[in-house]
């Protein structure tokens, strides 16, 4: 297989940014996983991907005669400064009435989701990160009095992802260098069949929201 990554210019990651959703319309074999329209999340303060793996061997003569790796479910942890409740509601599969109530009921039906984000380097390149077909689950309350002296609260949400039934894709990583709007494009064109929103795009001055979810 021809390497073909660009040139990476070692840097430290310095931030975390960009993180989208889109729920997936319909995901089976034979066909492309269609998604939903992209939703962006405002604020993410920390993101972490957790991968289960295990090493199989096959045994021979008294040997190990070869080895592999099989990987499970990725468990991811989302904290933002806050997320809207019209996107918490959507996540988790919370019902919004008519009146614009959001009902919890006992058991919750929460959508398959895709979900990409970004990690930024300090020369201002990203390594950007898709998760193809996942659940999200939490999202509790919590809550303190003013003081004199203020303490910002922030949300968190869990999710587990596996691969999409329609070609097996669990994750993708791409290495994008700043100012490439075409390379950020082609991630998000593989997963969500979408080029990235405005609001993926840290060199861009003007920001547009995608989301078109009412305010939380």
């Amino acid at each position: 297989m021809v390497n073909t990554l660009p040139a990476e210019t070692p840097a430290s990651f310095v931030n975390i940014l960009g993180f989208h959703y889109a729920v997936i319309e319909t995901d089976a074999k034979g066909a492309p996983t269609k998604y939903k329209p992209i939703s962006h999340v405002r604020g993410s303060q920390e993101i972490k991907v957790d991968l289960d793996t295990e090493v199989i061997e096959n045994w021979g003569d008294g040997e190990v005669q070869e080895m592999a790796v099989s990987t499970g479910k990725a468990k991811l942890d989302f904290q933002a400064f806050a997320i809207p409740l019209a996107q918490r509601a959507e996540l988790l599969g919370m019902e919004i009435d008519s009146d614009g109530n959001v009902i919890r009921r006992r058991t919750l039906n929460p959508p398959n989701v895709g979900v990409i984000f970004a990690k930024e380097k300090a020369n201002g390149d990203l390594e950007v990160v898709a998760l193809t077909r996942g659940m999200f689950s939490g999202g509790g309350h919590d809550g303190k009095t003013s003081e004199e002296k203020k303490a910002f609260g922030n949300q968190s949400v869990g999710a587990e992802f596996s691969s999409r039934f329609s070609d097996e894709i669990a994750e993708v990583n791409r290495l994008v260098k700043k100012g490439d709007t075409a390379g950020l494009n082609k991630i998000y064109q593989l997963v969500f069949g979408y080029d990235a929103p405005t609001t993926a795009i840290p060199w861009n001055t003007v920001v547009t929201e995608p989301s078109t979810l009412p305010a939380g």
